[in-house]
């Protein structure tokens, strides 16, 4: 966004990442999937991945995918004309996390979803107030 000459909207961001970790959080614990590296080494697969403090969580679903689609859509609101360039970058965000083992396809696809959702919610809420 600043890239293109915008102010990048941080409280805007701030928010809605404070506002979605729980979420996120509870489906996470409630489907319990555990991640790639968790289940090569149950079946002594020797599998290269990328090990970040960020993926210490259950697999299912994708926090960055939901919370990268989620503030995509919110960001494509504020500068409609930096849509395909916002949301290229939301699905690299999602794309990365499969590239370092970190999650499976559905995890990610369904995070979309979940960020798609999340952003269905805050618009009906910011409409409502």
């Amino acid at each position: 966004v600043e890239k293109y000459g915008h102010k990048f909207p941080s409280n805007t961001i701030e928010y809605l990442l404070k506002n979605t970790g729980s979420i996120i959080m509870q489906l996470k614990n409630y489907h319990n999937r555990p991640r790639p590296k968790e289940i090569a080494r149950n079946y002594n697969i020797d599998l290269e991945i990328v090990d970040l403090s960020s993926a210490k969580t259950k697999s299912y679903p994708s926090g960055h995918s939901a919370q990268a689609e989620l503030i995509g859509l919110v960001l494509s609101d504020m500068y409609p004309n930096l849509r395909t360039k916002i949301m290229k970058e939301a699905d690299n965000v999602s794309l990365s996390r499969n590239i370092g083992r970190l999650h499976y396809g559905s995890d990610s696809q369904n995070g979309k979803h979940l960020g798609q959702a999340l952003y269905k919610h805050y618009k009906n809420k910011e409409n409502a107030l």
